[in-house]
């Protein structure tokens, strides 16, 4: 992982939560910087619905929305001087499947071959260079699948060959991975407390983050937090809403709101609660996305519940410059 961010490897995209408000004050509730979803919905779908409302006559060609997410994708493409690419995803997810193939779109605009294989049919000789099923070696890929879950089956698989395969893709600089491997530290739910702990007394920084600490780690400031406040536990590799529980500390057996899921095992952190945006009876929470390094453009979902889920509601925005 140092090698990777030392090296600079290139990433992609990925997606912040936020939390807002009628006024637009923002608060952090998590980096999705390895396996982030909605992609296709936020860049084409949601500009499909703009244009479609102009076309109509329910909006002036004044209004505007601040997306240029498939622009942008374009152009990293462009910039990231490799080729060919693999996309790779799990077998029977459509939504995994939507998003790479999409991704596959954008690759072929900006002239860059793609190349499709599952997660599954990627093999490895003896070398421990990685191949498609069709034999062809794989250079470059972009994976839509957790690097700890990776991770995990290279150790699985090393038990019986007695090599793990990626490190030393990584080291020898054997495959260019996006998203990049120093990724999975962003990607992981413990980067919040570490946020908190480096920046939640910067003037300007502590707006937008929440309280937030290590279930495990023990201080004055997070027990107060557990016994006073209402706050928010949350799996470290939970994903679309899996492993939440909301708390309040003065009836901690009935909770405000959970999710179950597959995850909790690799431990929780704890995370104050902040209000979310109420309209009609559902919960909203803002999606901004970068590329590479630039934000490129926000999405909107919207759940009845107080932990958004893989059921949301997609909600499109248009920008009024006469408001």
């Amino acid at each position: 992982v140092c090698v990777s961010w030392q090296r600079q490897d290139p990433s992609l995209y990925g997606r912040f939560d936020f939390a807002f408000d009628e006024n637009m004050n923002l608060k952090l509730l998590e980096y999705n910087a390895d396996t982030p979803t909605c992609l296709y919905e936020s860049s084409i779908w949601q500009w499909l619905w703009i244009e479609d409302n102009i076309d109509r006559g329910y909006f002036s060609t004044e209004n505007d929305q601040f997306n240029s997410i498939h622009e942008s994708l374009i152009s990293r493409f462009s910039k990231l001087g490799i080729a060919p690419i693999h996309f790779a995803c799990v077998q029977d997810n459509a939504e995994d499947l939507a998003t790479v193939r999409y991704l596959q779109l954008c690759a072929l605009e900006a002239n860059v071959q793609p190349m499709f294989v599952y997660m599954e049919d990627i093999g490895h000789d003896e070398d421990g260079d990685i191949f498609d099923v069709d034999l062809n070696m794989i250079s470059s890929i972009f994976k839509l699948y957790p690097w700890e879950d990776w991770f995990y089956e290279d150790l699985l698989q090393s038990e019986k060959s007695g090599k793990l395969i990626i490190p030393r893709l990584v080291l020898e600089n054997k495959v260019s991975f996006l998203e990049p491997i120093w990724k999975c530290i962003l990607s992981n739910k413990g980067i919040l407390p570490l946020m908190w702990e480096m920046f939640g007394n910067h003037h300007i920084y502590k707006n937008y983050l929440l309280e937030a600490y290590s279930e495990d780690y023990f201080c004055l400031e997070s027990d107060y937090l557990t016994k006073f406040k209402n706050y928010v536990r949350k799996s470290l590799f939970g994903r679309e809403g899996q492993n939440v529980e909301i708390i309040d500390p003065q009836h901690p057996s009935k909770l405000i709101d959970s999710r179950s899921g597959d995850y909790g095992y690799e431990g929780y952190i704890v995370q104050e609660r902040t209000p979310l945006m109420k309209y009609n009876n559902y919960n909203l929470i803002m999606g901004a996305w970068l590329v590479g390094n630039e934000p490129c453009g926000i999405n909107i979902r919207a759940d009845k519940s107080l932990i958004t889920g893989d059921r949301a509601i997609f909600v499109p925005h248009v920008i009024n410059p006469n408001l």
